[in-house]
């Protein structure tokens, strides 16, 4: 799990960056709102989910990208704005409980930017 949010660590400092030098037109919220944080959110998620090597940092303010619906989905969740979405999602597309699957993966040993051992 660490090993994934390394991904979304890089692609939330790129985004940042991007945002803060005014060359993101869809984080356009003052620094420091929470609408500001979501954006950054949502195009941190954007570049994380399309590859850190894709430029789809805004893929979420574009509905005619193929993967529009995944960023929506994933504002949901963020946003709690369907109640109780990781259930939801569990009886919608059978997903695992978090123990079942935690059972079917062993520790891995890999270095993380944010392990602080």
């Amino acid at each position: 799990m660490v090993y994934g949010m390394d991904f979304y660590i890089i692609a939330w400092e790129k985004v940042k960056s991007l945002a803060v030098a005014g060359k993101l037109s869809c984080v356009t919220e003052l620094e420091g709102t929470d609408d500001y944080y979501l954006q950054l959110a949502r195009s941190s998620y954007s570049l994380y989910n399309s590859g850190l090597g894709s430029s789809k940092y805004c893929r979420w303010s574009d509905p005619s990208d193929t993967y529009f619906q995944n960023d929506v989905n994933y504002e949901t969740i963020l946003t709690g704005s369907c109640g109780n979405c990781l259930s939801q999602l569990k009886t919608d597309v059978g997903l695992p409980t978090f123990s079942d699957a935690q059972s079917q993966v062993s520790d891995i040993d890999i270095p993380s930017i944010i392990d602080t051992r």
